[in-house]
């Protein structure tokens, strides 16, 4: 389900951008993930970012707040859509 943000940007409603730090064990992150209900579509390993679909129904709002208390996050954000530009791919 896509819902417009306060800038326009169009996101995911029901998923986020966790990004820990490198101090903490992927292990351990995914744990803290999937204590908060979340579970992770996608891992971006050199970053320690993974790609969390929540549960339905829950507020992305209460769950960024969530997700930010957690120890060792950096960010936590809502999964914003981007378009793709291939300079390879005439028009």
């Amino acid at each position: 389900m896509l819902s417009a943000g306060t800038s326009g940007k169009q996101f995911e409603a029901n998923q986020l951008l966790v990004q820990f730090s490198a101090d903490i064990p992927a292990t351990k992150a995914r744990a803290a993930i999937i204590a908060q209900g979340g579970r992770v579509v996608r891992e971006i390993k050199a970053m320690q970012v993974y790609h969390v679909l929540l549960p339905v129904g829950n507020s992305l709002m209460d769950e960024l707040e969530r997700y930010r208390r957690i120890r060792g996050v950096i960010f936590a954000e809502a999964s914003y859509r981007r378009p793709v530009r291939n300079s390879n791919v005439r028009e």
